[in-house]
């Protein structure tokens, strides 16, 4: 069975996430900042008038905050949180391209300790010389992480509707 991966750059690093996942990629662009966020959490944008919480994923991972470039883009992602589907904004370096992969092509996740949390990789593959990890974005955001971006996005979808209503 073949699984298609839309390819990307974070803090220099090549990851995967699941061509099924994602909804579309766009231009960075302007992003709200809101006070009192996570570190890791860079704003919100305005999607055709609905407003997505973006997640800095180089930041989450440990990294700092990415200076933006011209390829520096938003990848919108839906991850469910308590069966609830929540529209997401990936902030990443650059976006590379779709890659086909046969299940036999992907390496399992490596397991380093019982301490260290691998389970958000799929695995991993091999382009050219360097490893690209294929990412499970369900997974990737831990229950607080997930309990943060839920509140925001009830609070934006709060205040988006009350300015219709109004």
């Amino acid at each position: 069975m073949e699984k298609q991966f839309l390819t990307f750059v974070v803090a220099k690093e090549n990851y995967g996430l699941e061509i099924s996942h994602v909804r579309e990629i766009i231009e960075y662009g302007e992003i709200t900042h809101l006070p009192l966020l996570p570190p890791y959490i860079r704003g919100v944008i305005s999607l055709r008038g609905t407003p997505v919480p973006v997640v800095e994923l180089g930041v989450l991972f440990g990294e700092e905050a990415a200076a933006i470039t011209r390829y520096s883009c938003i990848i919108i992602t839906e991850v469910f949180y308590n069966n609830k589907p929540i529209i997401l904004g990936i902030l990443v370096d650059a976006v590379n391209e779709v890659i086909t992969l046969a299940e036999k092509d992907m390496e399992p996740r490596p397991e380093i300790d019982i301490r260290t949390k691998t389970d958000y990789i799929l695995g991993m593959t091999r382009l050219d010389k360097k490893f690209i990890v294929m990412l499970d974005m369900e997974k990737v955001l831990q229950a607080e992480q997930l309990d943060a971006i839920f509140a925001l996005h009830r609070q934006v979808q709060g205040e988006e509707t009350a300015t219709k209503v109004n």
